[in-house]
């Protein structure tokens, strides 16, 4: 009976601290039926549910339970963001990183969240620097950009314009525009064969692989035509040379 008592005080005392403990108007709930701790909420929906900011001067360290399963989780409630806030400590910038409807925004910095990051990725893969319209390219810089080197493939899907590259111009098949006919086209149209016009590239910018393609095919035809012309100032030479005897 004794033991009984015992027990019966036990869970009473349990109950009691769970159900009714405040401080600073903040109480703490256990679920009877899920064991599952709620913190200003008395309907926990995880082992613990916490309704509120949560602060700890230490780290947080977040195991994932299985292989491919998340380690943490940040959504924003019905038409609010999810946001991580990153600061270096008092008085530098907080940097944020937001998902949005469709976008993750990382990099920006400033006391509410920032409009645009400074890397923006859509729910489709493409990705905008200092910007979140990418105009259906998979990269977009809104801004200058440097590299300390840039290759441009010519495979398929690299190049989608599939241009080849213009040592086809030296094959002994090719047929070099006469000057003439060259002559004709840059003034009924103002612009070299397959070289964009300018509005063209206004409107469209320029393939930077075709574009070197199609400039090397002009400095490839430049060496045919030029080797063309010494061949015939060398036979204008040669007639106007004195014979010898």
């Amino acid at each position: 009976m004794k033991k009984a008592l015992l027990f019966s005080g036990l869970l009473l005392a349990v109950n009691v601290l769970f159900a009714q403990w405040t401080t600073s108007g903040t109480k703490v709930y256990l679920s009877d039926s899920t064991d599952d701790v709620g913190i200003a909420t008395s309907n926990p929906g995880f082992p613990l549910d916490v309704h509120g900011r949560v602060h700890t001067t230490g780290a947080v360290i977040v195991d994932a339970q299985t292989a491919g399963s998340m380690a943490a989780w940040f959504r924003g409630i019905a038409s609010v963001d999810a946001n991580v806030v990153l600061q270096g400590g008092a008085g530098y910038p907080a940097f944020w990183m937001s998902g949005t409807s469709g976008y993750l925004k990382i990099g920006a910095n400033g006391g509410s969240e920032p409009a645009t990051g400074a890397i923006n990725i859509d729910d489709l893969g493409h990705v905008g620097v200092n910007t979140l319209n990418t105009s259906g390219y998979n990269f977009n810089v809104n801004g200058t950009a440097v590299f300390d080197g840039i290759t441009v493939k010519s495979f398929s899907g690299n190049n989608p314009k599939g241009t080849p590259w213009a040592d086809y111009v030296f094959d002994m098949n090719y047929q070099l525009p006469s000057l003439d006919s060259l002559a004709d086209y840059i003034k009924s149209n103002k612009h070299l064969p397959g070289i964009p016009t300018t509005a063209e590239v206004e409107k469209n910018g320029i393939d930077v692989g075709a574009t070197e393609a199609k400039l090397l095919e002009k400095i490839e035809q430049l060496t045919l035509y030029t080797i063309e012309l010494q061949k015939q100032i060398d036979a204008l030479k040669a007639e106007k040379s004195p014979t010898t005897h």
